[in-house]
Parts: structure tokens; C-alpha cells; sequence
């Protein structure tokens, strides 16, 4: 899974945006183009050598802050040595299982000094562990595990959005500074859900992107 090389196509289609307008408001441009058409507009060699090492710093920036990623996969092994469940998800490279004694298989962190970033992979019922619809699971995941997101005495939704099997929602706590990536995907008839978080105190908008790629392109052929 070449999740670093997505980054950087996420990377350069951010920067054609930016370089295109993005956000910029047309009308206001429309207005003021109008208002100064007979004003000639020049660009020195300096100003232009300044803009290009103002975008090499930004690239630099953005290249420096991206993660590499590799494979792992994560098992669940139940009471009598069974593979309860097992998923293969692209984790970040060197980091470390959040809790050593393999009480939870899917948690990851940067070092175990640090409670944030971290990167949970985890398989919930969402409550009984029953065969459920692609359009039951919604509302089942909603009524559990993320209902919290959408609580807006907690936190401040960014995203709320619908994947072709799953959901992604990313929140802003408002009690503390962490922002949380949250996305589930499931099966459609199947008893179980994938839930993968990302959360970390400094969001980085082409990191967030990273691990949001491992989540939606993580098979789910072993989730129960």
C-alpha cells in the first residue's frame, strides 16, 4: 500500500487547488478586476524569486510532516487461542504497540511516552453481536461508539461523511485539545465493524489525510 505516495498526490492536487483559487471568492476578483482594468501590473525578478522560496519552504514543510507507512496486521486472539478476528492496516513506520502487554492489538503510538498521536484499529458488534444490513450498520455505529462526535457540547464536527461502506466523521474536542479522525466500515451482513481513530494535538491536514487512506483502503475480508 503505497499510502506515503498518496500523500503526496493529495499534496500536489492541495497546492494546484491553491495555485487555481480554491477559496478565493470569484466576485470580489470579478469586482476588482473590473475597477482597475487600466492598471498594469508587474511582477520584479525578486518578487518572483521570493514567491518561488516561499513555495519551496511550504513543500519542504508539508514533505517534512508526512509519515511513511508499512503493512501490519492485527489480530484478536479469543479465551481459548482462536483468531477471534484479523485485519492487515498500514501503520505508521516505528511506531509502537500503545500498550506492550497485547491487551489491544490495534493501538499504536508514536512513543509510549505520549498518550497522542495514536492510531487505534479495533472491531466493535456495536452492541449485540448480530448480522446487520450496509443500511443498518449506520445507525447502529451512531447509537454506540460515535455518537460522542456528534454531540456538540463535545466536540466540533469538521466532517461528517458517507463512505461507500462506512462512515467518517472528524471532531474537534471542545474540553481538550485533540482532534479525532474517526472512521467505521463494515460488511454488509456482517456482524462486526471496523473502527479505526486517529487522534493527535496537532492536526495536520496531509497527515490526517494518511491515516485516513489507511483506514478506507484497509481490506475487510477478515472482519468477522
Amino acid at each position: 500500500m503505497k499510502i506515503r505516495c498518496m500523500g503526496l498526490l493529495l499534496l500536489s492536487l492541495g497546492l494546484i487547488a491553491s495555485a487555481c483559487g480554491g477559496d478565493h471568492d470569484s466576485s470580489g476578483a470579478a469586482t476588482a478586476s473590473s475597477d482597475e482594468a487600466d492598471t498594469p501590473a508587474f511582477q520584479t525578478v525578486d518578487d518572483a524569486a521570493t514567491d518561488d522560496s516561499a513555495v519551496d519552504a511550504v513543500i519542504d514543510d508539508a514533505l517534512g510532516a508526512l509519515l511513511e507507512f508499512e503493512n501490519r496486521e492485527i489480530q484478536r486472539i479469543d479465551a481459548v487461542g482462536e483468531v477471534e478476528w484479523a485485519l492487515t492496516v498500514g501503520v505508521p513506520v516505528r511506531w509502537v504497540l500503545g500498550a506492550p502487554d497485547g491487551g489491544f492489538p490495534g493501538l499504536f503510538r508514536e512513543t509510549l511516552d505520549r498518550l497522542t498521536p495514536q492510531f487505534w484499529i479495533s472491531v466493535s458488534c456495536g452492541g449485540f453481536c448480530n448480522e446487520r444490513s450496509a443500511a443498518d450498520w449506520p445507525t447502529q455505529i451512531f447509537e454506540g461508539d460515535y455518537e460522542q462526535y456528534r454531540d456538540p457540547e463535545r466536540f466540533t464536527l469538521r466532517r461528517d461523511e458517507t463512505l461507500p461502506d462506512g462512515v467518517l466523521l472528524l471532531a474537534e474536542s471542545r474540553s481538550a485539545d485533540r482532534t479525532t479522525l474517526a472512521i467505521g466500515r463494515w460488511n454488509d451482513g456482517g456482524e462486526r465493524f471496523f473502527s479505526c481513530l486517529y487522534q493527535t494535538e496537532e492536526p495536520v491536514d496531509l497527515v490526517i489525510a494518511q491515516f485516513e487512506a489507511a483506514c478506507t483502503l484497509a481490506e475487510l475480508g477478515g472482519l468477522p
